[in-house]
């Protein structure tokens, strides 16, 4: 799973962040770092359109700008 690091120091393990999964609905805004390219303007956008119901309206958050689709396609297994 991936980990976080809490205001003390100590890690934190995310429900909503991991290897094999991504909650776009719940992931706070620091979990994106674990997935290269997505933070901050990424993350940003997705957190910002909540609540999704289909991967599709993910993309759509992303308001057709290309580069930033093709960055989140490469976790679109894990996209929960």
């Amino acid at each position: 799973a991936v980990e976080t690091i809490g205001s003390m120091g100590h890690i934190i393990p995310s429900a909503y962040a991991a290897e094999d999964q991504m909650d776009v609905n719940n992931m706070l805004g620091r979990e994106y770092m674990a997935f290269p390219g997505l933070y901050p303007t990424i993350a940003n956008k997705i957190m910002a359109g909540r609540p999704y119901k289909t991967k599709k309206d993910v993309y759509d958050a992303l308001e057709r700008n290309e580069a930033m689709i093709e960055r989140l396609k490469a976790f679109d297994k894990i996209i929960i």
